[in-house]
Formats: structure tokens, C-alpha cells, sequence
């Protein structure tokens, strides 16, 4: 019941973006001064040691035309080039890479006529977090869930997806902000016996190191770790 990172996932940190662009122009039809609103993302999945990272442009602003890479112009990932996402946004094509460790991440924007723009981000620029060791395997409704995250204090969110009542799936998410994380029964009554899964998601925002002019943007980034555990009565 484990999730990697896949093109739900990448829509639901899209979300966070709040694109409202329309349209959607190719590089090679815009002026290399015409800057570009850079938005960037890493993936860390702790659980599967593996790191995604995601990039999208819009011309001049967060709610621009969304641009298509041409062939004047690439986004590399660690000196690697990167695929077109096929179903990510009508409207705002989506370029990813993916590596099979946790590691730092350097994005290297080309456009046509020789313009660089590179960001960074390293493994340390968001906390960790971790299930405790010793954790039990099966939780009960009838005494809820409650354990302490290994890693730094601060906010994260916890999910629990399952299914209900009808079989039908079904989520509880809280944030905490603190190391202890509860679920108390009443709030695990919406689920129906049997495999559960638990994902502890750490977000945070950074700002570009390197714009295009002043377009802007961000860089999204989130560490995950999931896991799967038997619910009984």
C-alpha cells in the first residue's frame, strides 16, 4: 500500500501552486528577454530513498502562459536532462527528473540565446523525519495511534488512508507541531478494519537563488516517509 511518487502526487503539489494560466507558448517563439516565473520542486522519499524534482515556467509572472522547453531551450537536473510530464497540466508543462537516492539537486534553466539561470537545493535545507524504531505493526480503533517521529521539532503532516466503512478509501490528515503525533479513536472510527497506511510529510518554501529578471518564483520542497499497519477493532 506504499505510494511513490507518482503523477497524482506531482498534481496535488501543483495544487500549492495555484497556477491560473491558460495557454501555453513554446520558448521558441518568445524573445530570450522575456523573463521567465521559475517554479521548482523535490521530492524526498525517505521510505523508498529516492528524490524527484519538478520544474515549470510561466512568461513574466506566477499566472503567466505557461511555456513548453523547445528546442532552444532545456531544463537539466543534476547536469541530466529531464522528460516532459505527459498529463501533469493542459496548460503549464511540467519537466522532471528522478534519482535513486536522497541527494542535493541542482537546476539548470537554458533558454535559447545562452541565458543560464541555476537554483539549488541540498538535502539539508529541510529536516528529515522518521518513524521511531520498535514501532508496533497494528493499532486498534478502540485505542487510537500515537507514537513520537524521529527528528527535528517542527510542523508536519500526518496521514492516515484507508478505507471506510463501505470500502470506499478514505483519509484522516492532522499537522502537528511538536515530536508527538495522536490519533485518538474517535477519529479512527471512519475506517474499516485491516491495512492502513501512515505518511509523514515535511513541507517547506525557498526562496530562487537565481531569477530571470524579475519574474520570481520558488522552489517547493517536501520530505516523505510512509508506511503500511494493520487496523483491528
Amino acid at each position: 500500500m506504499k505510494k511513490a511518487f507518482t503523477p497524482y502526487l506531482l498534481c496535488m503539489s501543483l495544487a500549492l501552486f495555484t497556477l491560473s494560466a491558460c495557454s501555453k507558448v513554446s520558448s521558441d517563439d518568445l524573445e530570450d528577454d522575456v523573463p521567465y516565473y521559475q517554479h521548482y520542486s523535490v521530492y524526498y522519499d525517505g521510505s523508498n530513498n529516492s528524490t524527484r524534482a519538478t520544474g515549470s515556467f510561466t512568461v513574466r509572472t506566477k499566472g503567466g502562459t505557461g511555456i513548453t522547453l523547445g528546442n532552444e531551450s532545456n531544463l537539466k537536473v543534476n547536469g541530466n536532462a529531464t522528460s516532459k510530464e505527459p498529463i501533469i497540466s493542459e496548460f503549464v508543462p511540467v519537466y522532471a527528473w528522478a534519482g535513486s537516492s536522497i541527494t542535493n539537486v541542482s537546476f539548470t534553466l537554458n533558454k535559447k540565446g545562452g541565458t543560464t539561470f541555476v537554483n539549488n537545493v541540498n538535502t539539508s535545507d529541510i529536516d528529515p523525519v522518521a518513524f521511531p524504531g520498535g514501532l508496533p505493526t497494528t493499532f486498534s480503533k478502540a485505542s487510537g495511534i500515537s507514537f513520537n517521529y524521529v527528528g527535528n521539532t517542527g510542523a508536519i503532516d500526518v496521514e492516515i488512508n484507508g478505507k471506510n466503512l463501505s470500502g470506499l478509501d478514505t483519509s484522516v490528515e492532522k499537522t502537528f507541531t511538536s515530536n508527538a503525533v495522536n490519533f485518538s479513536s474517535g477519529e479512527l472510527q471512519v475506517f474499516n478494519t485491516g491495512t492502513i497506511e501512515i505518511q509523514m510529510n515535511r513541507h517547506k518554501e525557498l526562496p530562487l537563488q537565481s531569477s530571470d529578471n524579475n519574474a520570481g518564483g520558488n522552489i517547493y520542497l517536501t520530505y516523505r516517509v510512509y508506511n503500511s499497519f494493520t487496523l483491528n477493532n
